[in-house]
């Protein structure tokens, strides 16, 4: 009879101990929608019109992270509409100028070209993408495989090896046709001083020892909704 309690016993802290692992390897965005939208300001209220999925749903945006400010600088280099790609939660009760309302947690990006945020059909398929001027040059990370594309270059699509550290950073890595090529980004604000995009992270690409500066966003974020 002790060892069947003791067996009991066992089980029980095992089945607890699994709880709280799951606990605590759930997804940082559990719970919360990713929104790629237009973003206009309208009696001093920042809208977003949902443009990636045919919906055309107008949210009131909560500001918790105050976003504002940048939108506001960004308003100011164009004459568009800007585009915002946020993480964050849907109250989906309607108000008379909106379809309800969105609350932002993170910012992934905001940007003066609405049309090809909006445009963007492959994010969907991009893990992380990244973007570095003087020379120009791209870096789309998609599960198969590693695209570089530079000015006067063919593309380059390569295979990588990955490491994601507890922080966020991520590494990535590939010694193909004669090239060695590591793109290093992190969770940190990242701001391209000649259009004033805000983006969420900050790259580092290295070609073959040759260092390039960059920021970069997240494409289709794991373990969220997306609107």
């Amino acid at each position: 009879m002790r060892l069947v309690r003791f067996c009991c016993l066992l089980l029980s802290l095992l089945l607890l101990v699994a709880c709280q692992n799951n606990e605590i390897k759930r997804p940082a965005y559990f719970g919360q929608t990713q929104l790629r939208a237009v973003l206009t300001q309208q009696d001093g209220q920042w809208i977003a019109t949902d443009c990636t999925n045919g919906s055309n749903e107008r949210f009131q945006l909560v500001d918790d992270i105050n976003f504002a400010m940048d939108a506001s600088d960004l308003l100011t280099k164009t004459k568009g509409n800007l585009f915002i790609d946020a993480i964050g939660t849907i109250n989906n009760k309607p108000t008379a100028s909106s379809d309800g309302s969105f609350t932002v947690k993170q910012l992934n990006r905001l940007t003066v070209d609405a049309n090809r945020g909006c445009k963007e059909d492959d994010y969907n398929r991009v893990v992380v993408r990244t973007i570095g001027k003087n020379p120009l040059w791209v870096t789309s990370i998609a599960p198969k495989g590693l695209v570089l594309e530079r000015v006067n270059q063919n593309p380059l699509v390569l295979p990588y090896v990955d490491e994601r550290l507890p922080d966020g950073q991520m590494n990535f890595a590939t010694e193909a046709n004669g090239q060695t090529i590591q793109l290093w980004v992190a969770p940190e604000r990242c701001l391209d001083e000649e259009t004033g995009d805000v983006y969420s992270m900050r790259a580092i690409l290295t070609i073959n020892f040759q260092t390039f500066q960059g920021c970069g966003y997240l494409g289709k974020v794991a373990g969220i909704v997306n609107h």
